[in-house]
């Protein structure tokens, strides 16, 4: 019980203090590893993203955070926020967009992402749960550590839905200076 307990209360606790005490500029660097990685085999339309950071910097949110906005080539419809100010934009969202007050609505979501550090909070929150769970099995990476994770998302569920109503009210916030 007292092992549940820390499971669901302290661990979420603790992942947030580490995620806080994190600097931007090593948050930048993790979110320029992660980047990489994930960019990398996709297709970056590079003329779009370069339209889409123009219209970005035109709107003037406010943010500590050098936000670099990429367009990746795709029929998903769907954006998101990784650490340290990087935001990835699916063309297939763009290509629902009626008009640029949508756009201006998504990036203004999106950057309340970054600016919560949400990205950096779940990626500290799902490692320290792995830690602590493969140090009580002592199974570093065998098939403990696939059922943890699953379990571990199904708890993340709450907590990231509680990030996108954040991001939504911080967005429009932005929106309205």
């Amino acid at each position: 019980l007292v092992g549940f307990l820390f499971f669901v209360y302290g661990v979420p606790f603790l992942a947030e203090g580490l995620a806080r005490s994190v600097s931007i500029e090593y948050e930048r660097a993790l979110g320029e590893g992660l980047k990489a990685t994930y960019l990398e085999y996709l297709d970056v339309d590079s003329t779009q993203s370069k339209r889409i950071q123009k219209f970005y910097d035109h709107l003037d949110y406010e943010s500590p955070y050098d936000v670099k906005v990429f367009v990746v080539e795709s029929d998903v419809v769907n954006a998101f926020a990784l650490p340290g100010g990087f935001i990835v934009v699916f063309s297939g969202i763009l290509d629902i967009m009626d008009d640029k007050e949508e756009l201006a609505g998504l990036l203004a979501h999106e950057v309340s992402h970054v600016n919560e550090r949400h990205s950096l909070r779940l990626l500290s929150r799902d490692l320290s749960t792995y830690l602590l769970l493969a140090s009580l099995t002592g199974d570093i990476g065998g098939f403990s550590s696939v059922i943890l994770e699953n379990s571990n998302m199904i708890n993340s569920l709450s907590f990231s839905r509680k990030f996108e109503k954040d991001a939504d009210l911080e967005g429009l916030e932005l929106m309205e200076v």
